[in-house]
């Protein structure tokens, strides 16, 4: 499984908006947003984030360890529109079937267990 890293803006903007779910792996192998009733979101975890690779990846947001499964709410924003183009750009080796197999993009800003 592998999780995806946003860059850190050139200005410091990030998007608030409530973005919340349950982690869980794309059929791509993807650290995704479950944001229920089937809707799954590629996840773009905040720059700074720690991110492993491998059959059960914890990623440590601002210290807090978070694991597939856990339930999750932060800040940030959910992309529909154009947003395979926009994650091809950010993460040029994600897998085809991590796009085809989502909804959209779930970019956060911070991240945190409910």
């Amino acid at each position: 499984m592998t999780a995806y890293v946003s860059p850190e803006s050139p200005d410091g903007a990030a998007a608030t908006a409530l973005v919340s779910g349950t982690l869980a792996v794309s059929d791509g192998g993807c650290l995704v947003l479950d944001g229920g009733a089937g809707e799954r979101w590629l996840l773009g975890l905040p720059a700074g984030t720690e991110a492993g690779s491998g059959p059960s990846v914890a990623v440590s947001v601002g210290g807090e360890t978070l694991v597939v499964g856990d339930v999750v709410s932060g800040g940030g924003g959910f992309h529909s529109d154009g947003w395979r183009e926009f994650a091809r750009v950010q993460w040029p080796d994600v897998p085809d079937a991590c796009l085809s197999t989502t909804a959209g993009l779930a970019e956060v800003s911070d991240l945190a267990r409910s």
